[in-house]
């Protein structure tokens, strides 16, 4: 596999009026063997025109139709997106890409169930929503995915039902539909051309465990908040980090771009995506047929995390 150039990690949010300020969004550039980080904002500046500025996506609809747009590299009339986000890229976003395979109706294909969610998962028009999703789920007796057995949070559960119901619907379905990325490894890079974008489903918390037992406890998960001790656990969070090779770079704005991923849980959990995303991303990562990811195997339609 040839390695990205550019990767970007997201730190998804479904917030109905503020999601533009909830979603972060982190650009890396990969030099000499180092994931430096280039741009990290909240998607409102991200997609629009920059800080403070009045023309970027607001409220929910606006902005994830900006992220699938921005990751397609399309805009609404279909002319190419902004020159500034690279075309040939690979991207990591922060929720679930499927459901537990046992409420996934008449579809044995991962594509055909997001082309056609949710009625893949037998919601119709009058309980299609996040809740109908996980009363489904719970009547089934499984709001979780095989892979969330790793410590992620059940997909059509009460914390993660709006982030997967939103995110396929609203992301994953139009990017599948025009075929303008592939998303591994439930499609193949072979199949869809050698050039990006490529998309994969990352979960920021388990590659801080990750990095906890590779740094000998170093990472703190308990980094969410305001406090003094939370500070110090993103510091400490980006100091294993930087042992892991990132670095970041100054995009000229009063508060530089470490200091930003200190002070925001989630603009670090946008660095933590970009990284996981990189570093699976690498020459030497097979990420299109990940070992432990069986395409025929009874739950590959539910997706697979990269941590």
């Amino acid at each position: 596999m040839t390695e990205f150039d550019t990767v970007y990690g997201v730190d998804f949010a479904v917030a109905k009026t503020d999601a533009d300020r909830k979603v972060w969004v982190a650009e890396g550039r990969v030099e000499d063997g180092e994931l430096r980080i280039t741009r990290l904002q909240c998607a409102r500046d991200f997609f629009g025109s920059g800080p403070d500025a009045d023309d970027g996506p607001r409220g929910r609809d606006e902005t994830l139709e900006a992220l699938w747009r921005g990751i397609a590299g399309v805009d609404g009339d279909g002319r190419q997106a902004d020159p500034d986000i690279a075309d040939d890229a690979a991207w990591g976003l922060d929720f679930p890409f499927a459901v537990p395979g046992s409420i996934i109706e008449n579809h044995d294909e991962w594509d055909a169930f997001v082309a056609e969610f949710p009625a893949s998962v037998g919601l119709g028009d009058d309980d299609a929503s996040p809740d109908g999703l996980r009363d489904r789920a719970t009547a089934a007796g499984e709001t979780a995915r095989a892979v969330d057995a790793g410590g992620a949070k059940p997909a059509a559960g009460w914390l993660m039902k709006y982030l997967t119901y939103h995110g396929i619907e609203r992301v994953l379905k139009p990017l599948v539909a025009d075929g303008s990325a592939t998303v591994v490894p439930m499609q193949s890079v072979g199949e869809h051309g050698d050039a990006g974008p490529v998309v994969m489903e990352v979960y920021p918390g388990g590659t801080l465990g990750e990095l906890s037992c590779e740094f000998d406890g170093a990472v703190n998960r308990n980094y969410k908040g305001t406090t003094d001790a939370d500070l110090r656990n993103r510091r400490n969070n980006l100091d294993a980090l930087a042992e892991a090779g990132v670095e970041f770079g100054d995009d000229g704005d009063d508060c530089s771009l470490h200091e930003r991923a200190a002070h925001d849980d989630d603009a670090l959990d946008a660095v933590v995506a970009a990284f996981a995303t990189w570093r699976n991303t690498r020459s030497d990562a097979d990420f299109d047929a990940p070992a432990d990811y069986d395409p025929n195997g009874e739950h590959a339609i539910e997706g697979y995390i990269y941590s």
